[in-house]
């Protein structure tokens, strides 16, 4: 049979790099995985299934989410799209990396960076041990048969179910650790967190919104503040001395209308991806935090439930009415040595949390504050390029301004001898492309 080792290729690094996606096929892509000495591609489905593994390996450890970047049905990838995923992964595995057992324990991590035959290794990896939490067959000391397992199973289940509900109705309480403080506390936290953050996400769409619908409008706003100045033009005469200052205020004001609508697209896009993005990170890390506390939880279910069944159990064999005594003390047997490493399992993921927690919370401090200076540098470089060209517009206009008075001022002493007659325009728009919308905002320049 084949094992983990066969035909292992080189050392594993210190870091991992997810590189050059590769189409093979409709709908297949494989992304190279690069490590120390190791090169080996991988494909999504592969990626996932170590997430899912790792899960149960390592229950309580902070694993980063993979985001699901594809659509219904996609079979064609573009390299936007191959490029997210890439990041994604690639994101994923570094975070992986750096949890301290991961290499260390992980059989699925090794067997994802170096197994030759990665499909095999998943078989002989599942068998061993199922990526289900699967607590009811830890060890189990029975080799039941098909139709065994299942009815177990399900028994099981309920009894999972009825602990559940019970617990939820006060009725009972679920085993503690020695970290059960630590524990709630990290809980209560993480659950406040994700509100949190789940509202500034929310924010964040609206100001998202609010630059891109304020960016549609500056440009929207450009163009008839040109065509006023081209349509006095056609109806004043564009010799006309008196109208010149505030034509000259119109393309002006078109000019930087147009600018701040190409500021503000360009601050969209910065908050989008600098933003937003870092947001949604944020809200990721910790859902996957809320996973670790919940996989420690169904431990905790577990763990409880199996205390009850032995008290029940028991009670059976106590039973003078009961038969197959003999196979009643064989189960409980089986159940105290269930029981026994399943909280070592939940001592151990309440452990791993709590550590994880000083470890990881305050990179998540350290990421929120990139995201807050992102964005600050994004708004006030934004506001000081909106504020040059408003100030440019303001002087212009201002200097405008004082020419009408000033020509206004010389047409009331009579010094032009009579208001400058109205030299109303002729040109057939049938013969200049100048008279066309078209042309004439390409004199609107930026």
């Amino acid at each position: 049979m084949t094992t983990l080792g066969d035909n292992d290729q080189g050392q594993i690094g210190e870091d991992v790099f997810v590189r050059k996606p590769l189409q093979q096929g409709e709908g297949r892509v494989t992304y190279l995985v690069e490590t120390g000495t190791v090169s080996i591609r991988r494909r999504y489905s592969d990626f996932t299934w170590l997430y899912k593994r790792l899960q149960t390996e390592l229950p309580g450890a902070f694993v980063p989410i993979i985001p699901h970047t594809r659509t219904f049905h996609q079979k064609e990838f573009d390299s936007e799209f191959l490029e997210t995923r890439r990041t994604n992964l690639e994101r994923f595995l570094k975070g992986v990396f750096v949890v301290p057992e991961a290499r260390a324990v992980s059989k699925s991590l090794l067997a994802f960076l170096k197994a030759s035959n990665l499909e095999t290794a998943k078989k002989i990896i599942e068998v061993n041990n199922p990526s289900i939490l699967s607590d009811d067959d830890i060890n189990s000391s029975t080799n039941n048969d098909g139709k065994e397992k299942v009815a177990k199973g399900i028994t099981n289940l309920f009894a999972k179910a009825k602990t559940l509900t019970q617990t939820t109705f006060g009725n009972i309480d679920l085993e503690e650790t020695e970290d059960e403080e630590d524990v709630n506390a990290l809980k209560e936290y993480v659950t406040k967190m994700a509100r949190h953050t789940k509202e500034m996400l929310m924010a964040s769409a609206i100001i998202l919104k609010t630059t891109s619908d304020k960016a549609v409008a500056m440009g929207a706003f450009a163009a008839p503040v040109a065509e006023l100045k081209f349509s006095r033009d056609d109806y004043f005469g564009r010799e006309n001395d008196w109208i010149k200052p505030m034509g000259h205020a119109l393309i002006h004001t078109a000019q930087v209308s147009k600018a701040a609508g190409t500021i503000l697209k360009e601050q969209h896009i910065q908050e989008l991806v600098k933003f937003e993005h870092g947001l949604q990170l944020l809200a990721l890390d910790i859902k996957a935090f809320q996973v670790a506390l919940q996989t420690r939880r169904s431990l905790q279910v577990t763990f409880t439930t199996r205390g009850k069944q032995i008290a029940d159990k028991e009670a059976a064999i106590q039973n003078p009415g009961k038969r197959n005594v003999d196979k009643l003390k064989g189960e409980l047997v089986e159940l105290e040595r269930n029981k026994v490493l399943l909280g070592q399992r939940l001592n151990d993921c309440s452990e791993r949390i709590v550590k994880e927690a000083t470890r990881v919370l305050p990179q998540m401090d350290d990421a929120f504050q990139v995201c807050l200076e992102d964005f600050c540098k994004i708004q006030m470089d934004s506001a000081t390029r909106l504020q040059e060209s408003w100030t440019s517009l303001f002087v212009g206009l201002s200097g405008n301004n004082r020419k009408r008075r000033e020509s206004s001022s010389v047409v009331a002493n009579g010094e032009s001898g009579a208001v400058p007659p109205i030299q109303v325009s002729h040109q057939s728009e049938e013969n200049t492309d100048e008279n066309s919308a078209e042309s004439r905002m390409q004199t609107v320049r930026i």
